[in-house]
């Protein structure tokens, strides 16, 4: 069997994966072409001087007919702050919650695509919020498609740095009083420059005390010690990429010894700079120091990306064999926010697809 045909039967989870960052093409072709330039740049009047200097966003901005070319050239960045101005600038589009809810709908058809069967997304409300858009239609959009979807879907809920910690515990307490089982952690993103992470401590103090898990995206652009103080004040369960620990050998063997997992994501670390190619990508370090590792595909619409190409990288461009691949696949559901029953009923899939699918491993 050829190998992206194996990796796509395979069922798969993914673990960090932004709902916007994985918006279809086709949907953000439609919604920009459902608002005009004109009324976005009305809308966003205290932002315009925040994507000044921004080529990709100034010349999609002055494209007078949309089409997907111009969508692709959007899309294409030159620095890791590029790319999250081009994130922000996509969610001015999200306007109301038929927005919404054709970007839910289209991002888990994709999963479905892959087979992915099992996904937790990481949604940021406060971006929607400010666009007016409620906190409980957004809840009861959630609750709709984690209940009727395919594939099984719980919600991580981002809370970005670029808003601080008053604004982060707020939103929180409103996550907690909406009491919605599809929930099932918080996420600290953005720029990790930006605030201090002790500074976000009793914010997910409260988050523990909820019951729910806690990942943090640290160690991306940071040193190993944004990694660490995620661990000793935030608590996290995983963290989101972490690359740079391979820096640092003590960090490494932490994390080792202690269990805590990597969500990786190596061509978002790719198209944002932070590595030059797959080859010089630190996975394969990380992996060799015994750290849980996940692959995960973190804004694959930005990225021209999927989490089945991924793999297939892993595969072609990093020397991992199809043994190496199927114990990363199984953590990702071994390291997921699942109950134990769900791991091991999706486990005993991923092992019933090698039984019946063999491979030379």
């Amino acid at each position: 069997m050829e190998i992206r045909k194996y990796i796509l039967n395979m069922p798969k989870s993914e673990l960090h994966l932004h709902l916007r960052g994985a918006i279809l093409p086709e949907t953000f072709l439609y919604l920009a072409r459902k608002y005009s330039v004109h009324q976005i740049m009305n809308e966003m009047t205290e932002n315009k001087k925040f994507f000044e200097g921004e080529n990709n966003i100034i010349q999609f901005l002055n494209t007078k007919t949309i089409d997907m070319d111009n969508i692709v050239k959007l899309f294409h960045f030159t620095s890791f702050d590029n790319f999250l101005k081009t994130y922000m600038f996509v969610g001015q589009y999200i306007r109301d919650i038929s927005d919404f809810d054709l970007l839910v709908e289209g991002v888990l058809l994709n999963l479905r695509n892959q087979n992915i069967v099992y996904a937790e997304i990481i949604v940021s409300l406060t971006a929607y919020i400010n666009n007016g858009i409620s906190i409980f239609d957004i809840d009861r959009c959630l609750k709709k498609y984690s209940s009727k979807s395919m594939t099984q879907v719980n919600w991580i809920v981002g809370i970005s740095r670029i808003y601080g910690p008053e604004i982060a515990q707020k939103l929180v307490d409103q996550v907690i009083k909406l009491n919605n089982p599809y929930i099932v952690g918080i996420n600290l993103g953005g720029n990790e420059r930006l605030y201090s992470v002790p500074e976000f401590s009793s914010v997910f103090k409260t988050v523990k005390e909820a019951g729910l898990k806690i990942t943090v995206h640290a160690g991306e652009i940071c040193d190993s010690s944004s990694v660490i103080d995620s661990i000793h004040y935030l608590r996290a369960d995983r963290i989101g990429h972490g690359i740079s620990v391979t820096h640092d050998e003590r960090v490494m063997q932490y994390l080792s010894d202690f269990g805590i997992p990597l969500e990786i994501c190596p061509t978002s670390n790719l198209c944002t700079g932070i590595c030059s190619g797959y080859a010089e990508h630190p996975l394969k370090t990380l992996y060799h120091h015994n750290i849980n590792i996940t692959i995960s595909s973190d804004d694959p619409s930005f990225f021209n990306s999927s989490l089945v190409d991924e793999y297939i990288h892993l595969y072609t461009e990093m020397d991992f064999s199809i043994k190496d691949i199927i114990k990363i696949v199984k953590n990702g559901f071994i390291y997921s926010f699942l109950k134990s029953s769900d791991i091991e009923k999706y486990i005993k899939k991923v092992n019933t697809y090698i039984k019946t699918n063999k491979w030379d491993i």
